[in-house]
């Protein structure tokens, strides 16, 4: 066999996010996978523990594969982060490498989803339809995207990192908007709240909290946002960590 040095575009697939919900003791995993057909598709698990405290060993593991496993997932463009506020799961999604598919509201890809802690679906969701999960469109919060690894949700605050061909973007994310993703680094500016040129990969996000303390307040209300580079052209300065 020949040796490949990773990381390679076709590694990119695996691990993409782990979320908690301390209150019921959940851990949620988010990942993609190769079927028994050696396809790509994307997953979440969600594993019971101990509330409040946690544990290395899971009482209980729950699926929610019947929500992906129609549809093809990709090295680089797979499911990507979670983030739990209150009783509400958010799950990024990348297209995939399936442009058009980020624009189809019956398909999971190039999506935020919204669900339950229980992967049902929520009828607050602003295309719901009914509570069948085998609709897609029960789900989807905010589409139109291409590569959204980066995903922090508080409260009113849904904020997305998206990687595009050749730009990247920040998004203060707003309910049931199209962000308008067709193949085109044009369309990766449009609607966004902040846009990186040239891109350079921009992935996971954290809200740094109001009066943490952890940090000097000069950080109080901001979001740190992870830029891998490229594991091709190498750039200096990056990989990083913005604020």
């Amino acid at each position: 066999r020949t040796k490949r040095v990773v990381p390679e575009i076709e590694e990119e697939a695996g691990l993409g996010g782990i979320c908690l919900a301390p209150q019921h003791g959940y851990v949620f995993v988010t990942f993609s996978y190769h079927d028994s057909g050696n396809v790509l598709r994307n997953n979440i698990v969600r594993f019971q523990t101990s509330p409040q405290r946690f544990s290395v060993a899971p009482t209980a593991r729950m699926d929610f594969m019947e929500i992906f496993d129609t549809y093809r997932a990709s090295p680089s463009h797979q499911i990507g982060a979670c983030s739990i506020d209150g009783e509400h799961l958010y799950v990024s999604v990348g297209d995939g490498m399936q442009t058009t598919q980020s624009q189809v509201l019956d398909s999971p890809l190039g999506k935020v989803l919204r669900m339950t802690l229980d992967g049902k679906p929520m009828p607050e969701n602003p295309f719901f339809q009914d509570m069948d999960i085998d609709n897609i469109r029960n789900y989807v919060w905010a589409y139109g995207l291409r590569n959204p690894f980066g995903l922090a949700v508080h409260g009113e605050d849904v904020f997305v990192a998206d990687n595009g061909p050749d730009i990247d973007r920040f998004i203060r994310a707003k309910e049931g908007t199209n962000y308008l993703w067709d193949g085109s680094n044009t369309s990766i500016g449009t609607n966004a709240d902040a846009v990186f040129v040239p891109g350079r990969g921009v992935a996971h996000l954290v809200q740094y909290p109001y009066g943490s303390g952890i940090l000097s307040d000069k950080f109080d209300n901001t979001v740190f946002m992870t830029r891998s580079g490229s594991a091709i052209v190498r750039h200096e300065g990056f990989p990083a960590i913005w604020v």
